[in-house]
């Protein structure tokens, strides 16, 4: 953080000139990485909840509708540990 020489006050919003927020790239990767995320985390809670509410499913229909949202992160799970066994590492 910089501080302004006349006031004190510690100014957070400024950032340093070899800051990784000044690369262009990297704000638009972590944006889009950014808005990927909250998107998952919407879907992940608003479509078992629309099932229940609007098609008044069941909760076992809702348990198996959550395990399907969540199988690809499990997925991914197993899948790289695989991958990073059969390339050899880091």
């Amino acid at each position: 953080m910089t501080r302004s020489k006349a006031s004190g006050i510690r100014r957070w919003w400024i950032v340093a000139p070899d800051s990784l927020w000044r690369d262009r790239r990297f704000v638009r990767c972590w944006t889009g990485s950014a808005v990927s995320q909250a998107g998952d985390r919407v879907s992940e809670l608003a479509l078992p909840l629309t099932a229940a509410a609007v098609l008044d499913a069941s909760a076992g229909q809702v348990a198996v509708l959550t395990a399907v949202v969540w199988a690809p992160h499990l997925l991914a799970i197993v899948l790289g540990a695989w991958v990073e066994r059969a390339s050899g590492g880091c």
